[in-house]
């Protein structure tokens, strides 16, 4: 099965809000203004509440409260808007589809803390686009909620394959399927038409070296993916021992000393949880 073929069979499952649309559209109009905006997004209640909520929590860290979408869409800028609302988008449609192969609650928060982790790592590293790197983590792993909805048994078995063995994930996959989890989202953001860069770190997150124009983010990512808690069962790896977790294209980005790593991990610990509850939560 090629990954064109696995994402296709999930097209009907997952839509965007009307919202989202709304405001995409807004936004690529030189002449909206935020007030325009802010009325498309306030159409859906809940999103604008979700939204708000985001732009007041530690993951901007404002120093003062912001009380409406106009006022937040002025701070964080029309393209911080979109990505928000892309992640709460994907997140929540996701999130729908559900799956009894893994923990869905602990799948989210590792995808949350990745995201989180990327984006801290990269504002360590003075990336250029540090704070959508976000997305890239958050994304990284939407291939394997494409193969558990798509292919279930095959999912099922890689999982008990790789709870009973030492191979890769992502051989098992290739192995069992053709293609693996990495090359499944990377087709999936393919079709939502997503920025270069969230496809370049999402399709090479376990093989940094093979990024050729986004080498830095596919890195970080890939370093984020190492530091957080893995959801699948059989999964040895213990956050913050680099190790041969890190491919050696990326281990200049990890963090260099065990103070550094704790700072970053306890940083990242408290925005997940928080992260999560305003994304998955009922206003």
């Amino acid at each position: 099965m090629t990954p064109d073929t696995m994402v296709a069979r999930l097209d009907n499952l997952v839509s965007f809000p009307d919202a989202y649309y709304r405001v995409e559209h807004l936004i690529a109009d030189p002449y909206a203004t935020f007030s325009e905006i802010g009325a498309a997004l306030s159409g859906d209640p809940a999103m604008a509440s979700r939204v708000l909520g985001v732009v007041n929590s530690a993951f901007y860290g404002f120093p003062s409260r912001i009380d409406s979408i106009p006022m937040a869409i002025t701070i964080i800028g029309t393209r911080g808007l979109r990505d928000l609302m892309l992640g709460m988008a994907v997140a929540r449609q996701f999130r729908n589809i559900g799956t009894d192969l893994v923990d869905m609650e602990r799948f989210w928060e590792h995808s949350i803390y990745c995201g989180l982790m990327a984006r801290a790592l990269g504002r360590e590293a003075g990336a250029q686009e540090a704070e959508r790197l976000f997305l890239a983590g958050l994304f990284h792993d939407l291939g394997k909620l494409v193969i558990y909805q798509v292919v279930p048994a095959e999912a099922e078995a890689i999982l008990r394959e790789l709870a009973g063995g030492d191979r890769p994930l992502q051989e098992l996959e290739r192995r069992r399927l053709g293609c693996d989890h990495a090359e499944v989202g990377h087709e999936l953001l393919r079709r939502w038409q997503m920025p270069a860069m969230l496809q370049e770190a999402v399709a090479w997150h376990h093989a940094p070296d093979r990024a050729a124009e986004h080498p830095q983010a596919t890195a970080l990512v890939h370093v984020a993916d190492a530091l957080a808690q893995r959801v699948e069962s059989g999964y040895r790896f213990t956050p913050g021992e680099d190790g041969e977790a890190v491919h050696p294209a990326a281990r200049s980005l990890a963090p260099k000393d065990e103070a550094t790593r704790e700072r970053l991990r306890l940083t990242v610990d408290l925005e997940t949880v928080e992260l999560y509850e305003l994304l998955f939560a009922e206003p």
